[in-house]
C-alpha cells in the first residue's frame, strides 16, 4: 500500500497512469475488434410461449447487417445474404464495419438492420412489445412481414419526434406489435444508435412489459426520491456543513439524479418532452459534469489550496475544460463530431485518475475523511475501467452481458454519495474538535484571568494593609525618635561635670550622644517626609578613621567586660560614603561579634586594594552555616541564642545596597565569623 501510494503521488507517475489509461481507452477497441463468419439469411424463429408474462432476448435467434458506404432499402437488405450473427442478446453493428475497425468514441458503428423471426402457435391474436431498452436512438424503423410477403411500415421514429408522438409513452423506446394466430412475423429493423454501450433488444408479453415498466418506474422513483431527500437534508444542515463544501455536495448528488434521469429517459418525458435532441444531449452532458461535481468536491472538501497550490490549479483547469466541453455538446452532436467525441473521452479519463490522486494526496496529507474518499474513488475508478472493458469487450463480441449506464449509476453513485457524506461529517467532526479545543484553551485562558484577577486583588489588598502597617510603624518611629532627642538634649547638658573629673570618658560619650542624636533625627526627617519615603542617602568625602575610632571607642569596654581582646586597626584612608549610615553598618557587624564570641576576640581592620577599600570584622565566635547565613539575612531572622530584633544582618545588607557598598560574609560553625563592606 506504502509503494502504491508513493507512487501516485510522483508526479511522473501521474502522467505515465493517465496517458497509460487514455491510450488502453481509445486505441483497445481496435485492436479487439474482430471479423465475423457471414451466417445463412434466415436467422433462427422465435416461438412464444404461452401467456403473457415472459422476456426474450432477440439476439439470441436474430442476424444483422451493418451499412457500409450507401443507404440499403428493404429490397435490398432481403436480398442480400450478408448477414452477421448477434452476440447473443446483443444488437450492435460496429463488429462489421469494413476492415473490422472502429470510429470515433460515441460514433461507432453505422445504421445497422437486425433481421428475426416470431411465430405465434397459439389460436388467438397475441399482443407482445418490441422494448429496445434505449431511452435515446437516432432513429429506427421497423418492417413487419407476414406469411403472404406483404410489409408494414409498424414504426418510424427519429430523434426530432416528440416525445408525445411515440407509439407506447414510455421513457424507453419500444413498439407494441400484434400476431395473428397460427402465423409468423419477420420483422425487419433498421436504427442508429446514440451511444458507445451496445443495444439489448427484447420481445416482452404484454403482461410482463408492463409490470417491468412499473418495476422500473418504481425503483427510478425511490433512488431520485433518495437523492432529493439528500439534496433537502443538505440545504438544510448548510450552516453545519459550511457553504462551499455543502453547495458542493448539493451540485453532485442533482447532477447524479438528472443524469440518471437522462439515462433512463425520465428526464426528456418528464422535463423536456418537445426537444428530444437537447434531451439525447443532455445525457452526455449531465456524464461529464458528474466528473465536474466529484473533482470539485474533493477539492472544495481537502482546500488543495492550502495543501498544494500547483495541483489545485491542475485540478481548476481540468474542472473548467470539462465544463467547457459540456457547454460544446449542447450545441453539437457529439456523436458526428469525432474531435468533441475523443476531447470528452480523454477528460474523463484524466478526471477518473485525478479523482483517485485527490484522494492519495489527502491521505498522506492526514486530513479527515481522506481514506473514505480514496475507498470512493478507487470504486468509481474501477467502475469506469470496468465499464469501459465490457463495452469493448461486447462490441467485439468477447463478452454476451451487457452493462448499461443505467444498471451502474445506482450502486456506483449511493457508495460515492455515502463515501462524501461520511467525509464531510469526518470533517466536520475535526472541525467541532478543533473548535472544542479553542473553546476549551479559550476557558482555561479566562480561569487563569481571573485567578490572576483574584491574586492582585488579593494582593493589593496585602500591599494596602502592609502599607497601613508600615504608616503606623513609621508615625510610632517619629514618635519614639522625638522622645529619644529630649532626654539626650538633658543628658549632653550633664557633660559638662564629667569632663571636669575625666575628660577622655566625657569625649567618649560626647561622640556616643553625637551619634544617637543624629540616629534620631535622621529617623525622625524619614518618617515625615513626603510620601513616607526614606530620602535619597547624602554621601560625602571623608577620612574612615572619624567612623572607625568611634566605633571602636564605643565598645572596648564592652568587649574588655566579656573577656575579650578587641584589636583595633586604623588606616587614614578617604572614602565616599555616609558617615552615620557607615557607623550603623559597622556598630550592627562589631556588636553581633561582640554578642556571639564567648571567647577570643574580635578584629576591627580596614585596607586598600585596588581602589577598593575593605573594611573587616573578625570574630572567633559560634559562627553559622550557610543555611544560617541565608536565613539571617532575612529581616527578623534571629538564632535561638539571640535577644535582638533580627533585624541586624538584614540591616547591613539593605544598607550597604543603598550606599551601593558591597558586603560579604563567611563563616564557620565554632570557627567564627568574617564580615566585610566593601567600598
Amino acid at each position: 500500500m506504502t509503494i502504491a501510494i508513493n507512487y501516485f503521488i510522483d508526479l511522473r507517475a501521474y502522467v505515465r497512469a493517465a496517458l497509460t489509461l487514455i491510450f488502453m481507452a481509445l486505441l483497445s477497441p481496435a485492436a479487439i475488434f474482430a471479423q465475423v463468419a457471414n451466417m445463412p439469411a434466415e436467422p433462427q424463429t422465435i416461438v412464444l410461449p404461452i401467456g403473457y408474462d415472459f422476456a426474450l432476448d432477440v439476439g439470441l435467434s436474430a442476424v444483422f447487417l451493418a451499412e457500409q458506404d450507401e443507404q440499403l432499402t428493404l429490397e435490398q437488405v432481403r436480398a442480400t445474404g450478408q448477414w452477421t450473427p448477434v452476440n447473443l442478446a446483443l444488437i450492435d453493428g460496429s463488429r462489421a464495419m469494413s476492415g473490422g475497425g472502429s470510429a470515433a468514441p460515441y460514433a461507432m458503428g453505422k445504421p445497422t438492420w437486425v433481421y428475426f423471426k416470431i411465430r405465434n402457435d397459439m389460436d388467438a391474436v397475441r399482443k407482445i412489445v418490441l422494448d429496445t431498452q434505449r431511452p435515446d436512438l437516432r432513429n429506427m424503423v421497423i418492417y413487419s412481414l407476414n406469411g403472404v410477403g406483404e410489409t408494414n411500415l409498424i414504426l418510424d421514429y427519429n430523434d426530432q419526434l416528440r416525445f408525445g408522438q411515440r407509439q407506447v409513452k414510455q421513457a424507453q423506446l419500444a413498439v407494441e406489435l400484434y400476431i395473428a394466430p397460427k402465423a409468423e412475423m419477420r420483422l425487419y429493423l433498421r436504427y442508429e444508435r446514440t451511444a458507445s454501450e451496445p443495444m439489448a433488444l427484447k420481445v416482452f408479453g404484454s403482461d410482463a412489459y408492463y409490470n417491468k415498466i412499473r418495476i422500473d418506474a418504481i425503483w427510478t422513483a425511490i433512488f431520485l426520491a433518495f437523492l432529493g431527500t439528500i439534496v433537502l437534508i443538505t440545504l438544510l444542515g448548510l450552516p453545519a456543513l459550511g457553504w462551499r463544501v455543502g453547495l458542493s455536495y448539493v451540485f453532485y448528488v442533482s447532477i447524479v439524479g438528472l443524469w440518471y434521469a437522462g439515462v433512463t429517459g425520465h428526464f426528456f418525458s418528464l422535463v423536456i418532452p418537445d426537444f428530444p435532441v437537447i434531451a439525447s444531449r443532455a445525457v452526455e452532458t449531465f456524464a461529464l459534469l458528474v466528473f465536474v461535481a466529484f473533482l470539485n468536491m474533493g477539492r472544495v472538501l481537502f482546500r488543495f489550496k492550502n495543501i498544494n497550490a500547483t495541483y489545485d490549479k491542475i485540478l481548476i483547469f481540468i474542472i473548467t475544460a470539462n465544463l467547457l466541453s459540456a457547454a460544446l455538446i449542447l450545441g453539437n452532436d457529439i456523436y458526428t463530431t469525432p474531435w468533441l467525441a475523443y476531447t470528452v473521452s480523454i477528460l474523463t479519463a484524466i478526471s477518473s485518475v485525478l479523482y483517485v490522486i485527490s484522494a492519495v494526496i489527502a491521505v498522506r496529507a492526514k486530513l479527515d475523511g481522506s481514506v473514505v474518499i480514496l475507498i470512493g474513488s478507487l470504486s468509481l475508478f474501477v467502475a469506469f475501467a470496468v465499464y469501459r472493458y465490457i463495452t469493448i469487450a461486447v462490441n467485439a463480441g468477447d463478452l454476451a452481458v451487457p452493462i448499461g449506464r443505467a444498471i451502474l449509476i445506482p450502486p456506483i453513485s449511493l457508495i460515492e454519495i455515502s463515501c462524501f457524506a461520511l467525509a464531510m461529517i469526518q470533517a466536520q467532526i475535526g472541525i467541532r474538535k478543533q473548535r472544542d479545543q479553542a473553546k476549551r484553551a479559550e476557558f482555561q485562558a479566562v480561569q487563569e484571568q481571573l485567578r490572576l484577577n483574584t491574586a492582585l486583588r488579593s494582593s493589593e489588598k496585602s500591599y494596602q494593609k502592609a502599607r497601613q502597617q508600615a504608616v503606623r510603624r513609621r508615625e510610632r518611629l517619629s514618635l519614639v525618635s522625638h522622645d529619644i532627642l529630649q532626654p539626650l538634649i538633658s543628658l549632653r547638658s550633664m557633660l559638662g561635670e564629667i569632663k571636669q573629673k575625666d575628660s577622655a570618658k566625657a569625649q567618649d560619650m560626647q561622640n556616643a550622644f553625637d551619634y544617637l542624636e543624629t540616629l534620631a533625627r535622621d529617623s525622625l526627617v524619614a518618617t515625615t517626609s513626603d510620601g513616607g519615603n526614606i530620602p535619597k542617602t547624602q554621601c560625602e568625602t571623608f577620612n574612615l578613621t572619624a567612623v572607625t575610632d568611634n566605633v571602636f571607642a564605643m565598645f572596648r569596654e564592652e568587649a574588655k567586660d566579656k573577656g575579650l581582646d578587641f584589636e583595633y586597626q586604623a588606616c587614614d584612608l578617604q572614602v565616599f560614603s555616609n558617615p552615620v549610615e557607615l557607623m550603623r553598618i559597622l556598630n550592627n557587624l562589631v556588636s553581633n561579634a561582640i554578642k556571639h564570641t564567648n571567647s577570643g576576640g574580635v578584629k576591627l581592620t580596614c585596607r586598600a586594594q585596588d581602589g577598593v577599600t575593605h573594611i573587616t570584622v573578625e570574630d572567633t565566635g559560634a559562627g553559622m552555616s550557610a543555611t544560617q547565613i541565608k536565613a539571617y539575612l532575612k529581616a527578623r531572622q534571629k538564632s535561638e541564642a539571640s535577644g535582638g530584633t533580627g533585624l541586624g544582618l538584614y540591616q547591613v545588607k539593605t544598607a550597604c545596597e543603598t550606599l551601593g557598598h558591597k558586603f560579604k560574609i563567611n563563616s564557620s560553625p565554632e570557627k567564627g565569623t568574617t564580615a566585610s563592606v566593601l567600598i
